[in-house]
């Protein structure tokens, strides 16, 4: 394997007990021109102490140089720009895990290569970091962008509520694809699961509401989910969520023996990978209510939007 950094010092100065240091992390291959618009986002954040981490799993396609071009420009908001390459393509679940090892920050959350962030998310999660005494990580609502009928349209999702526990986050990924925490918790844990094909994020929000108990929402839409501009999401691959749905099943006992697994079916639902039976539905009608009316809502926006 071979592998380089890059780190360019972009700023200094800063008082690390009121502007802590926050670590956001990208992996990415061969979609330069949105880690284009992604790093752009991060350089456009309103809070100046960021450090962007870069982990490329084995592009081909100009990304180092890209990413070299954009270190030389000045971003007033980034501190440091680190990139690490990997020849050899070992999966995002890895370059997720080797970013996190890499990272320097307090604070660490990620962004992928094919969304991107409004100006304000980092602040926010910052202003409030207080709350991360009582809760294992931060999340907040998204906003998604697609087509319908061939023109750009953007939803906005949020948690129903806006504490998670853990029995709610075993019925579902209510929490969505990043989250706000410390990098000491993401490594107490052991980060993400590389013997997992999908759900790496689940799996983990699961394992640090364990640890370190609830994890708390924001009430804002900060984050942008790009479902255009990169289809190829994992999460649109039905083997691997099938393969991933056994493994959760063995790693998390608590499915078993209290009637949870229906729950767990369900987020095929949510990840737009197979449809549900009547009878599957119902099951998950008796038992929660609110919930099965959420499940029809999800299965209407795969017909509209997919």
């Amino acid at each position: 394997m071979a592998t380089g950094r890059l780190n360019k010092i972009c700023s200094a100065g800063a008082d690390m007990e009121k502007n802590p240091l926050v670590s956001v992390y990208i992996p990415t291959k061969n979609r330069k021109e949105t880690l284009g618009r992604a790093m752009r986002s991060v350089a456009d954040q309103d809070y100046e102490n960021i450090e962007l981490v870069i982990v490329d799993d084995g592009s081909t396609d100009g990304t180092q140089e890209y990413v070299e071009t954009f270190a030389n420009d000045k971003h007033g908001s980034i501190r440091s720009i680190k990139y690490h390459k990997s020849n050899v393509s070992k999966g995002a679940c890895l370059a997720r895990n080797a970013a996190i090892e890499i990272a320097t920050g307090a604070y660490v959350t990620g962004l992928d290569d094919d969304d991107f962030f409004e100006s304000s998310r980092i602040g926010r999660f910052v202003a409030v970091a207080n709350l991360l005494t009582d809760h294992s990580y931060l999340f907040t609502g998204y906003r998604y962008r697609t087509l319908r009928r061939g023109e750009d349209f953007f939803f906005k999702w949020i948690s129903e509520v806006d504490e998670v526990t853990l029995l709610r986050i075993l019925k579902r990924n209510c929490i969505g694809n990043q989250v706000f925490t410390t990098r000491e918790r993401m490594l107490e844990i052991d980060s993400f699961d590389k013997l997992l094909p999908a759900w790496q994020d689940y799996d983990v929000w699961i394992r640090l509401i364990k640890r370190f108990g609830p994890a708390k929402r924001l009430d804002n839409y900060s984050y942008v989910v790009d479902t255009v501009s990169a289809p190829d999401r994992i999460s649109d691959n039905q083997q691997k969520i099938r393969d991933a749905h056994q493994i959760f099943l063995k790693k998390h006992p608590e499915y078993i023996g209290k009637k949870l697994e229906a729950f767990l079916n369900a987020t095929y639902i949510f990840y737009g990978s197979k449809s549900m039976s009547p009878m599957d539905l119902m099951s998950i009608f008796f038992k929660d209510r609110k919930y099965a009316c959420e499940v029809v809502k999800q299965m209407a926006r795969n017909i509209l939007f997919r």
